[in-house]
């Protein structure tokens, strides 16, 4: 399988537009260098049409120890799971397990916005990339103590949600 590409978001990243979205509402949260304080993010500055598809990681001691605190709707409907309050290695797919588990130690390490290409085989051997951002909050002393994630819908189709034995909702 082909590895995850993790890119910097900068000022110039070209970002699907409901990406771009949710990254200037992050961006624009008071900061400490590069990422916004904790304390000045909530899930109701998300814009609506992308918050089902939204997603949030407490950052606890240790590398690899994230726990979702929201996992939107449309990210259950995909993989058929609801992970909300579950630790990132209890996802049931070792792939998808291993692949977040590597973007937010990479958020945490760097501080800094990223864009994930998440690739994917699917069932009948298309290939499938997966479109997400990754953007850290920080706390006081300065530390990642949350990853605010989105991915892009419009980067799906049909074959996504096959790969996990789901259907688009209607």
């Amino acid at each position: 399988m082909v590895q995850n590409k993790i890119t910097n978001i900068e000022a110039a990243t070209d970002l699907p537009e409901s990406l771009r979205e949710v990254f200037r509402v992050w961006d624009a949260l008071p900061r400490d260098g590069n990422a916004p304080l904790v304390d000045h993010f909530n899930l109701e500055i998300i814009p609506l049409k992308i918050l089902p598809w939204s997603v949030v990681v407490d950052v606890h001691e240790g590398e690899g120890n994230y726990l979702f605190r929201f996992f939107g709707t449309e990210r259950v409907q995909l993989i058929g799971a609801e992970l909300t309050g579950k630790y990132v290695n209890q996802i049931p797919d070792e792939y998808m397990r291993e692949g977040n588990r590597a973007e937010y130690d990479h958020v945490r390490k760097v501080a800094a916005p990223v864009l994930c290409h998440t690739p994917f085989t699917t069932p009948s051997g298309l290939s499938s990339v997966r479109l997400s951002v990754r953007l850290p909050m920080i706390d006081q002393n300065g530390d990642v103590s949350m990853i605010y994630s989105a991915m892009d819908p419009a980067s799906l189709s049909a074959e996504d949600y096959h790969i996990h034995g789901t259907s688009p909702r209607r």
